[in-house]
């Protein structure tokens, strides 16, 4: 079975800034860069596309619990 995370352009690039930021010590301007350079293309041309292959897709911008309830549901009992 194939989940897919979903989340807009918009949070996916705000949750990168705030990542790389503190984690890696990057600018916000090389992220922006590096972000429209080869991120966002990349994302449209591999990720998106399995999208369509799915068998659940979750609402990356709802909370954290209810994603994780969202695929407990989907797997079931174990």
């Amino acid at each position: 079975k194939m989940v897919y995370v979903h989340a807009s352009d918009e949070l996916r690039l705000q949750r990168r800034i705030s990542r790389d930021k503190v984690s890696r010590g990057r600018t916000e301007a090389a992220i922006l860069s590096q972000w429209e350079r080869t991120v966002s293309p990349m994302h449209v041309k591999y990720v998106e596309p399995s999208r369509l292959h799915a068998d659940l897709v979750i609402d990356g911008s709802a909370s954290t619990e209810t994603m994780v309830d969202a695929l407990l549901r989907f797997i079931g009992p174990i």
